[in-house]
């Protein structure tokens, strides 16, 4: 009697079985975040053999898990090893159109690696290399590569660094102009100097369709730039925030699309709140307005000075913001005034989701004022108090509004000596 045959699965190599898998998740492997499997073919002859050409044909190439904690191209020695095997990679990826190697520590070994090997494709369309520890003598030798990316539309070289200079802004200013189709750039840590910012301003109004714009701590204040900046009418978000600009109006005289704008830490004056809360009322789409730590100075011993005149005098102004989604007015330290100023617009402003109100020293009688508009806010999910002093007393005339408010998730109201009486209630 025949024995039975015994049907056995196919035996593939660890190689096939990737390939197969990601052969499943995504065709023609157009995205996926590449790094692990680029480690693994340095490492492994069976890998490489098998999934390079997967990879020389991929359009996306990212090396920026911000979710991995042992990030290896996060820790300097291992970061110069591997960058030039990554670099000599990128050089053969013809196809690619995103490149992001943000958040990894980038030496200058690393850069002349990427130069030499000529990593960065003419034909990106996105790169990002924020973050990345280069400082502006190494990112000057990358220019070269960057001014040949016409086809740019998104370009983030941010960085948390005090170290960058205005050389290299001076650098990449000529080349901006040429990058016609841009829709995003952003030059964030970057110093621009007075003798940079209106080249930098020319060259930006002349890209038409340049929507989103972030220049935070870059310097800026109420020079040169303003002009020629104002004309770019088609900027619907704009990041100014840790400037020092006093008096914001003139940047806005013709900017009426923005959506988002964020203006946090810039000390605005109390004559700028004016003219400022009149350009506001013609952003008639504005969802989204950061005004934290902007209407209030700092003393010589870091004391706040009161933010109360200015917000009453913006007040008038925001009763006009109807389509706002997400107000931060935290840090001013508007005062029980300020707050009694502002209940009486908060009704106008019923699409609010999430609202920051903390470190404003309102006081009790702020906190009862506010609770009074609280039922017209039925759209807010997060309200944060904080820091207030609104004791017991004010925690008490908020909590019983909180019925009225059926899509709140997050109430903050910490730091303010409620006390055993308040949490009770």
């Amino acid at each position: 009697m025949a024995q039975p045959v015994l049907q056995t699965e196919p035996q593939f190599s660890l190689g096939e079985k990737l390939v197969k898998v990601i052969g499943w998740i995504q065709k023609p492997y157009e995205y996926f975040d590449l790094y692990a499997l680029t480690m693994l073919c340095i490492v492994s002859k069976e890998l490489s053999y098998v999934v390079t050409p997967i990879i020389n044909n991929s359009t996306w190439f990212d090396v920026s898990n911000e979710k991995i904690k042992f990030h290896i191209l996060k820790i300097p020695l291992l970061a110069k090893q591997l960058f030039p095997l990554l670099a000599k990679q990128l050089s053969r990826m013809k196809n690619l159109t995103h490149l992001c190697i943000s958040n990894t520590y980038i030496t200058p070994t690393c850069v002349r690696a990427l130069v030499e090997h000529d990593a960065l494709s003419k034909n990106l369309t996105y790169l990002d290399i924020s973050n990345t520890h280069i400082d502006s003598d190494n990112l000057i030798i990358l220019m070269p590569s960057i001014a040949n990316m016409t086809k740019l539309k998104h370009l983030n070289i941010a960085t948390r660094s005090c170290s960058r200079t205005s050389d290299f802004t001076m650098a990449l200013t000529p080349h901006l102009g040429l990058m016609t189709d841009l829709t995003y750039l952003n030059l964030g840590g970057h110093k621009i100097s007075p003798t940079c910012a209106t080249t930098l301003a020319t060259c930006l109004s002349h890209i038409d369709r340049l929507t989103d714009i972030n220049l935070f701590r870059c310097g800026l204040d109420d020079g040169a730039l303003a002009p020629s900046f104002s004309r770019m009418t088609n900027l619907t978000c704009l990041n100014l925030s840790e400037n020092s600009i006093n008096t914001p109006a003139p940047w806005f005289e013709h900017i009426t699309k923005l959506t988002n704008l964020d203006i946090s830490f810039n000390f605005i004056s109390d004559t700028g709140v004016l003219a400022f809360g009149q350009r506001l009322v013609l952003m008639t789409n504005l969802t989204y307005l950061n005004l934290s730590y902007s209407l209030v100075h700092f003393t010589y011993y870091n004391n706040r000075e009161s933010g109360t005149l200015s917000l009453i005098a913006l007040a008038q102004y925001l009763s006009y913001m109807s389509k706002l989604t997400c107000f931060n007015l935290s840090g001013n330290n508007i005062g029980v005034q300020g707050a009694i100023a502002l209940a009486s617009c908060l009704p106008y402003m019923s699409k609010l989701t999430h609202f920051n109100l903390s470190s404003n020293n309102i006081g009790v009688q702020g906190a009862i004022a506010l609770a009074s508009s609280l039922p017209y806010m039925s759209e807010l999910t997060t309200l944060d108090l904080s820091r207030n002093k609104i004791h017991a007393q004010g925690a008490l005339k908020i909590v019983r509004n909180y019925t009225h408010m059926t899509q709140l998730a997050r109430l903050d109201l910490s730091y303010n000596n409620i006390g055993g009486q308040g949490v009770k209630a």
